[in-house]
């Protein structure tokens, strides 16, 4: 792994976690239009989900999903505080910053270029694209994720 893929990977995490999101809210909203238990029929006595009412199976597919979703939340919460601190070991603020954007907040170099405190500047957009890459090539050289 190198230090791009190292922090797309933070990237990715929060990408699918909005994708999970998605999926949770779709269910929910189609459990809604599953038919409801039927009590004038007999009740279900063995735990086969074979018989379980589409309502109770859409109710406990939410609730894997959700279940999943919480781990993965954990995991994510727990690889982004280590990539942030990862990244607070490269000396220059000003490339830090840079990243940050980049990748947690998943912003283009030329959206970051646009962004007031970078506008105000004195660094154009390749200078902002020369830091990014150096940057890289430091976290890299340094291997700080690794340490």
């Amino acid at each position: 792994m190198d230090s791009r893929e190292y922090f797309l990977t933070v990237r990715d995490m929060s990408h699918k976690l909005r994708i999970l999101e998605d999926e949770i809210k779709e269910l929910e909203e189609s459990s809604r239009r599953v038919g409801a238990l039927d009590y004038s029929k007999d009740r279900i006595q063995s735990g086969s989900s074979e018989k379980l009412p589409p309502f109770v199976k859409a109710l406990d597919k939410i609730d894997e999903k959700k279940a999943y979703y919480q781990k993965k939340c954990a995991e994510c919460i727990e690889f982004r505080s280590e990539a942030l601190r990862n990244l607070g070991k490269l000396n220059d603020g000003i490339i830090q910053r840079i990243l940050y954007l980049k990748f947690f907040q998943a912003m283009s170099l030329e959206e970051i270029a646009k962004l007031k405190e970078f506008r105000d500047s004195p660094l154009t957009f390749h200078a902002i694209c020369k830091r990014y890459l150096r940057a890289l090539d430091e976290f890299e050289r340094r291997r700080l994720w690794e340490t």
